[in-house]
């Protein structure tokens, strides 16, 4: 007697419970049934014959899911199912019957995402050109960008800095990494290389000319941030970047003359500091897993104090005649041309 108070109570308590839930499940299948997404509604549908196995039009729909997927025999156990609690279906009894004698149903397109909202929907994005949530972008960079002048006036005096010849210009290499955030948000992390054009420098004092010739690298990470927005065959991308850099492999190659002799050296340059980039891109997809990105910015990297250190010993802070640091700058605007992998 108390286990079927027991039982009286507990279907008084789970029983309307189950009627929602049944409810929520019929609701969400016929959205997606309405929509489409067959695989989606065939879900919802068989949960709502588990939860109330009476239900002959949830067996129908999922009959008329499975069919649409080309499932014919679990199109058919699903209406077999269905007739059995309501065999005076006579539309769904002639279908059934006609089954015999048909040919396959043509070969559908494929089925489109499901709507956004519920727990189980796939994550869409309105614009097919932005990237997929959580989706990551290997980004290969090549550029190129005019340097500001370094503190060659102050060094060397005007009047032999005067003597200088060359481009301030330097080209850039890159990867990077990209996550997407949102659809019109990216992070990414990178590392980027500069190359800058060599700069040769002749003066005279004493009766020695001297010709210096600056090579000049620098190297370093950065963290990057992206906003993209939707645009005809591509993406519009405002983006800004900020990192540490440190000179590699740059050096002053002296070299000097006096009459019939010469004499020649190498002093080693170091430095490190702060720099950042702002930008605006074009992405244009090429295909859903290429992109190309054309993009014009400005750099903002400068190196000071720079350390002068002598291969046979010794290193000291580069200072001008007037006591203050001199400067390597790779600042100035930029192009860039990268290729974009997902």
């Amino acid at each position: 007697m108390r286990r079927f108070g027991f039982l009286l109570l507990l279907s008084f308590v789970l029983t309307p419970q189950a009627w929602a839930f049944s409810d929520d499940n019929y609701t969400a299948a016929l959205k997606y049934f309405n929509k489409g997404y067959w695989t989606k509604a065939a879900k919802y549908f068989t949960r709502v014959t588990l939860s109330d196995p009476d239900n002959w039009r949830a067996f129908e729909g999922l009959g008329d899911c499975e069919f649409h997927l080309h499932h014919r025999a679990k199109a058919m156990a699903a209406y077999q199912s269905s007739l059995a609690l309501n065999p005076n279906n006579k539309p769904l009894q002639d279908f059934v019957d006609a089954q015999t004698n048909m040919p396959p149903p043509p070969i559908a397109p494929e089925e489109p995402q499901a709507v956004p909202g519920s727990a189980e929907a796939v994550p869409t994005t309105p614009f097919p050109t932005l990237p997929r949530i959580n989706s990551f972008d290997l980004r290969l960079d090549l550029g190129g960008g005019l340097s500001s002048p370094d503190d060659f006036n102050t060094l060397y005096a005007l009047e032999n800095a005067a003597n200088m010849y060359g481009t301030m210009a330097h080209v850039d290499l890159g990867i990077d990494v990209d996550y997407t955030v949102n659809p019109h948000f990216q992070l990414g992390v990178g590392f980027t290389w500069m190359i800058k054009n060599p700069i040769s420098i002749t003066g005279q004092s004493g009766g020695v000319t001297e010709t210096d010739q600056w090579h000049e690298q620098a190297v370093g990470g950065q963290v990057e941030g992206r906003f993209l927005m939707p645009a005809p065959s591509g993406n519009v991308i405002f983006a800004a970047e900020l990192g540490y850099f440190t000179l590699s492999e740059s050096a002053v190659y002296v070299s000097q003359t006096n009459g019939s002799s010469s004499a020649s050296g190498v002093v080693d340059l170091g430095g490190s500091n702060l720099g950042g980039a702002v930008r605006i891109e074009y992405e244009a997809v090429l295909s859903p897993k290429t992109k190309m990105d054309f993009d014009l910015g400005y750099r903002l990297l400068r190196f000071s104090p720079i350390t002068a250190v002598n291969p046979g010993g010794g290193s000291m802070i580069l200072v001008n005649p007037d006591g203050t640091e001199t400067w390597i700058d790779f600042s100035g605007p930029e192009l860039s041309l990268s290729l974009i992998l997902n």
